[in-house]
C-alpha cells in the first residue's frame, strides 16, 4: 500500500489516515484473494518517527512511525505478510554512501521495527546507487556499481539472514536501439548461476590503511565440491566541486586466507573481472570513444563518472553519438566483444607459485602468488574479481 507512505513528500496525512487506507485494503483484498500478500509502503529512513528512538525529536516530515504500525495492525490480525523497506543511497546526496553504511543503517532499521510479538520479514523493494557527483543526471551503471551493489547485498544477507527479495532497476542500458549490460546486471548473470550455493564470508587484509569510502570483501560461494572466490574493491571518491580534481585511489594489495581444506599445493586459477577500465567495461570505452566533442562538460571534467551512453552526450550531438554507438558495436572497438570478455573466463599467467593475472590497458600490473591457502593478489579501484581453481 503506496511508496514511501511514512513520510509526507508521498503521503500528506496522518497515522490514522494510513492505518485507515491499509486496513480497509487489507480487508478488500483478502476477501477477494484469501491468501494474497498484503503490505504496507516500503518506509524509509529508520522507520520510526522519532530519532534517537522513542527519546529524540520527532522527525520533520515523518507520517508513521513503522513499528507502531505494526503493533497497530497485530492488534487488529492484519498483519502484513513481510515489511518492505526502501534503500537507495546517491552519490549527490549521502554523506560517505558505502556498502557497509548501507547495510548497517537498513538493519539497524529492522531492528527497530521488530516486535516481540511477530517475526518482521525484510523486503528491499529500492535498491541502488544512485545520482552522480554532481547531481541527479544519471546513475553510475559500470564497475563503481556492480562492487557496490555486490557488497551491501552479502551484507545485507550476512545481517539479515532471514531477508526475502532484494529489488533492483535493471541491468541493461537501452541506448540506439541498443542493449549494454551494465555492472548490476553483470552480477546477476553471476548471481543466478549460483542459486542454492552457500557464502562464506572470507578474511581479506589490506597492505596498510584504506583510503576514505574505500571498502573490501573476499566472499566464497560454495557449491557441493566447486567453489568460487569472489574479491571486491570498492572506491567511492569524495565529491568535489572541481569535478577535475575527483580521482580513484591507487591499487591496493589484498591477501585472503581460505579454508585449508579448500585447497591442496598450488593450484593453477582462472579469474573473470570487471574493472573502470575500457578492456573490461563498456561505459569506459563508449566515454572514451565520445570524447569531449560529444561528452557534456560535466562527464568530460570527471574522469570517475561513468552513466548510461546517451546521458553522458550532449544534445546537441545525440546524434553523432548514436553513430559512434551503431559503428563501434561490434565492429570497430567491439562493445559486445567487451561485454563477453568479461564473462569469459581467462587463465592466471604464472610462473612457478607467482605471476601475473594480466597486463593490460588498466596500466596495472596484478601481482598474483599463492602460499598455502593464502591468496596475494593487487587490485585496482572498483575491480571485482572472481577465481576458480582450474
Amino acid at each position: 500500500m503506496g511508496d514511501e507512505f511514512d513520510v509526507t513528500s508521498t503521503y500528506n496525512g496522518r497515522p490514522d489516515d494510513f492505518y485507515n487506507l491499509y486496513q480497509f485494503a487489507f480487508q478488500a483484498v483478502r476477501a477477494a484473494f484469501p491468501i494474497a500478500s498484503v503490505v504496507p509502503g516500503d518506509f524509509s529512513g529508520e522507520g520510526s518517527c522519532r530519532f534517537p528512538y522513542f527519546t529524540g525529536p520527532i522527525i520533520p516530515g515523518c507520517t508513521y512511525d513503522t513499528q507502531a504500525f505494526l503493533h497497530h495492525e497485530i492488534a487488529l490480525g492484519m498483519v502484513p505478510t513481510y515489511i518492505p523497506r526502501s534503500a537507495n543511497n546517491f552519490w549527490d546526496i549521502n554523506q560517505g554512501p558505502t556498502p557497509s553504511a548501507t547495510a548497517t543503517d537498513v538493519i539497524n532499521s529492522y531492528a527497530y521495527v521488530e516486535t516481540a510479538n511477530v517475526t518482521v520479514l525484510p523486503e528491499i523493494h529500492q535498491f541502488g546507487f544512485l545520482d552522480m557527483p554532481f547531481g541527479p543526471v544519471g546513475d553510475d551503471t559500470s564497475s563503481l556499481s556492480a562492487n557496490w551493489d555486490f557488497q551491501a547485498l552479502l551484507a545485507l544477507k550476512q545481517g539479515l539472514p532471514n531477508i526475502g527479495r532484494v529489488f533492483n532497476w535493471g541491468g541493461v542500458e537501452s541506448a540506439a536501439g541498443l542493449n549494454f549490460l551494465n555492472g548490476n546486471g553483470w552480477i546477476r548473470m553471476l548471481f543466478d548461476n549460483l542459486q542454492g550455493s552457500e557464502l562464506y564470508m572470507l578474511p581479506v587484509t589490506p597492505k596498510g590503511a584504506l583510503p576514505a569510502n574505500n571498502e573490501v570483501m573476499a566472499v566464497g560461494i560454495v557449491d557441493g565440491d566447486n567453489f568460487l572466490i569472489f574479491v571486491s574493491n570498492f572506491d567511492l571518491p569524495v565529491r568535489n566541486k572541481d569535478l577535475t580534481q575527483m580521482q580513484f585511489d591507487p591499487p591496493i594489495q589484498l591477501q585472503i586466507t581460505l579454508p585449508a581444506a579448500w585447497v591442496t599445493g598450488h593450484p593453477s586459477w582462472n579469474y573473470l573481472r570487471y574493472s573502470e577500465s575500457p578492456v573490461d567495461n563498456v561505459f569506459a570505452q563508449i566515454k572514451t570513444d565520445f570524447g569531449a566533442n560529444v561528452l557534456t562538460s560535466q562527464f568530460a571534467q570527471c574522469s570517475v563518472c561513468f552513466a548510461s551512453p546517451m546521458t553522458m552526450a550532449t544534445i546537441a550531438e545525440a546524434a553523432t553519438a548514436r553513430e559512434i554507438l551503431a559503428a563501434n558495436f561490434t565492429n570497430g572497438r567491439n562493445y559486445v566483444g567487451i561485454m563477453q570478455n568479461g564473462l569469459k573466463w581467462r587463465g592466471v599467467h604464472s610462473a612457478g607459485n607467482s605471476g601475473q593475472l594480466n597486463i593490460d590497458s588498466n596500466g596495472l600490473t596484478h601481482n598474483f602468488s599463492q602460499s598455502g591457502n593464502v591468496i596475494t593478489v593487487i587490485v585496482g579501484a572498483n575491480e571485482m574479481l572472481v577465481l576458480r581453481p582450474q
